[in-house]
């Protein structure tokens, strides 16, 4: 990743441990913090 004037960056790197369509998305990057996200429904307006 990296700002768009070019002035810093950095690499991101992980490993997926689950997909769920539609409902999960977990991962560990690569520094060993740990992510998910979860999806839910809602009425749209």
């Amino acid at each position: 990743m990296e700002a768009k004037d070019g002035s810093m960056g950095f690499d991101f790197t992980g490993i997926y441990d689950k997909i769920v369509d539609k409902e999960l998305i977990s991962y560990r990057m690569s520094d060993g913090r740990k992510v998910d996200i979860e999806f839910s429904q809602s009425e749209m307006k």
